[in-house]
C-alpha cells in the first residue's frame, strides 16, 4: 500500500461516523418496523387511526399509507413515550467495533466512544476522534509518514515509519534544515503581495477565487454568509436584513439573515407560557389520552382529589387509559394510584412534568 492510498483510506475512517444495525432475531423487532421503509421506526409518529411510521418518511404523504385515511401533518402526533422506550431497548450491534448493546447505550455514550482496530493493521485501537492524532504522531507503526518539508516549495519525496526510521530522514534531508528560510520568503512575498492587493485590488482565479498574487480567498456570501459593516456587506454590498423589525427568515433552523438559531421543540423540549409552547404553539391539553400513556405527571389546575398524590408538587406516571371517556389512571410516587380527569367534563386534573 502506498502513501496516495493510505491516505485516502485515513481520510475515509477519520470522516465515519459510528453506526449500528438491529439485531432482528429480538422478540417483538419485526412489530415496530416502519410500513414505509421497512426499518425500525426513528422518530416515531402515530396517525389518527392507530398506524405508525418513521417521522421522516410521512413528511410528504396526504394519506395513510396503509388504511389510505386521508392525513395532513397535524394528523401525525408523537407516540406515547411507552413505545419510545421500547425501540430503545432494542438491542443493536455497532459496525465498528461489533459490540452489542442497548439502542439508547449506543445514543448515550458508545457513538462517542467507540474503538475500533486501526485499518492499518498495527493492532492498537482507536476512536474515530484520534485515529488521524494515532497515525500522524508515529503511533502507527504500519503508516507511512511523510517529510516534514514535503509541502511547497521544498517538496521532499520521502515516505517511510515512525520512530528510528523517521528521526534518520530528518536528521539527514537537506530540505528540513531549509523549512525556516522558507518560511521567512514565503511570508514576505505574502506581505509584499498584500500591500500591494490592498492598493490596486485583488486579481481572482480558479474554482475557489483565490488572489493569484496574495492568495486571499474571496468570500462567497451566498455559502460563507455575508459580513456586515453596519448595514451593508463590505463583500458583496448587500443590504442587511433587519430581524427586529422586519422578524427572522429561517432556512432550516437558522435565520438567513441575523444566524440566530430556531429552537428545535423536538430536541430542546418546548417552553411554555400557561399550557402553550411559546415557540410551536404544541397545546399539553391536545395531547390525547394514549399520548398521556408513560408521561411523568403532577396536580394539575382543575385538582380536587386532597392528597392522593402524596402533596403538592409530588408526581406520578400515567399507567393506564381509563374504561371511562376522559379518564385516566395514575400511578404516583408514594405508591396509591387512583383515576383523574384528562378532559371529562371539559376538566384537566393533571399537569405534565414532561411533554
Amino acid at each position: 500500500m502506498n502513501f496516495e492510498e493510505q491516505q485516502e483510506i485515513l481520510k475515509k475512517a477519520a470522516s465515519r461516523k459510528p453506526e449500528y444495525e438491529f439485531d432482528k432475531t429480538q422478540p417483538e423487532y419485526d412489530s415496530y418496523l416502519c410500513p414505509i421503509c421497512s426499518e425500525v421506526m426513528k422518530d416515531p409518529v402515530v396517525h389518527s387511526c392507530g398506524n405508525m411510521f418513521c417521522s421522516e418518511c410521512i413528511k410528504s404523504v396526504t394519506s395513510c399509507p396503509v388504511c389510505r385515511k386521508q392525513a395532513t401533518k397535524k394528523d401525525f402526533n408523537p407516540v406515547p413515550k411507552l413505545i419510545t422506550n421500547k425501540i430503545l431497548s432494542f438491542k443493536v450491534i455497532c459496525k465498528a467495533c461489533k459490540e452489542t448493546m442497548t439502542l439508547e447505550a449506543f445514543n448515550a455514550s458508545h457513538a462517542k466512544n467507540c474503538s475500533f482496530p486501526c485499518p492499518f493493521g498495527c493492532g492498537e485501537k482507536v476512536d474515530f476522534s484520534n485515529i488521524e492524532k494515532h497515525c500522524k504522531d508515529g503511533k502507527c507503526k504500519n503508516y507511512l509518514l511523510s517529510c516534514p518539508a514535503s509541502e511547497p516549495p521544498l517538496s521532499c519525496q520521502w515516505h517511510g515509519h515512525g520512530g528510528a526510521e523517521y528521526d534518520e530522514h530528518v536528521s539527514k534531508c537537506v530540505l528540513v534544515s531549509l523549512i525556516p528560510f522558507a518560511t521567512f520568503m514565503i511570508r514576505s512575498f505574502s506581505d509584499i503581495n498584500e500591500r500591494l492587493c490592498k492598493r490596486d485590488g485583488h486579481s481572482y482565479e480558479g474554482d475557489g477565487m483565490i488572489c493569484r498574487y496574495c492568495g486571499h480567498q474571496h468570500r462567497d456570501c451566498e455559502t460563507d454568509g455575508h459580513s456586515y459593516e453596519g448595514s451593508k456587506c463590505k463583500y458583496c454590498g448587500s443590504q442587511r436584513h433587519d430581524c427586529e423589525t422586519e422578524g427572522h427568515s429561517y432556512e432550516g433552523s437558522k435565520c438567513k439573515y441575523c444566524g440566530s438559531q430556531r429552537r428545535d421543540c423536538e430536541t430542546e423540549g418546548h417552553s411554555y407560557e400557561g399550557s402553550k409552547c411559546k415557540y410551536c404553539g404544541f397545546d399539553v391539553y391536545s395531547m390525547t389520552r394514549e399520548q398521556l400513556l408513560g408521561h411523568k405527571v403532577k396536580r394539575g389546575k382543575d385538582w380536587k382529589w386532597g392528597d392522593q398524590d402524596g402533596g403538592s408538587g409530588k408526581t406520578g406516571t400515567v399507567t393506564k387509559v381509563d374504561s371511562d371517556p376522559g379518564w385516566v389512571r395514575v400511578t404516583w410516587s408514594n405508591g396509591d394510584d387512583n383515576c383523574y380527569r384528562w378532559g371529562a367534563q371539559g376538566c384537566y386534573d393533571l399537569e405534565v412534568v414532561d411533554p
